[in-house]
């Protein structure tokens, strides 16, 4: 229940000086044509919908936004559930910063570009189940970053329950400008 009234607590917070920011819209329509050896149809590779936007909070501190769906551009439907992508809102300032929601996982943004650039060996999933995954829905992320240290910690929990699925802890370290 303590978690549930923080989530709704920062959400609130932030949903307020997000009402006045711009919003940037982009996305991408990734359409195809196959043909299965009897029919021609269209197809969709990954076409998307983004809404992004930031507010300055003042004091070195903002809040941003990120809401971006999955579109079937052979369709000309929006696709639901796990498809829908990123949806999260957070801050951030010279401490580091926190998110909330649909989001790249710390095993992404730590190391998941480099193993895996296209998720094309099947060794960490974008809708992990525990074996690393890509994007996290229903998480919380902190990161900061001190003297060229990075440290950052991710949750994720069941849409009705009160316990941890999965937790990932990053971190990176630049020397030198390397």
């Amino acid at each position: 229940m303590q978690k549930k009234l923080i989530a709704a607590a920062v959400a609130g917070a932030l949903a307020t000086p997000l009402a006045i920011a711009d919003v940037a819209v982009s996305g991408s329509v990734r359409g195809a044509v196959k043909y299965d050896g009897t029919e021609w149809t269209m197809g969709n590779s990954g076409s998307r919908l983004r809404f992004k936007a930031s507010s300055d909070l003042g004091n070195g501190q903002s809040a941003y936004v990120n809401y971006e769906f999955g579109v079937d551009s052979g369709l000309g439907s929006i696709q639901t559930g796990k498809t829908s992508r990123l949806a999260y809102v957070g801050m951030k300032g010279d401490w580091g910063s926190l998110s909330l929601g649909a989001q790249w996982s710390t095993m992404f943004n730590v190391v998941g570009t480099y193993i895996d650039p296209s998720n094309v060996y099947g060794g960490l999933g974008y809708w992990g189940n525990g074996s690393g995954p890509y994007r996290m829905a229903n998480s919380v992320a902190v990161s900061t970053n001190v003297g060229g240290f990075s440290l950052s910690v991710d949750a994720q929990m069941p849409s009705g329950g009160d316990d941890i699925d999965i937790a990932t802890v990053g971190t990176n370290i630049s020397v030198g400008g390397v």
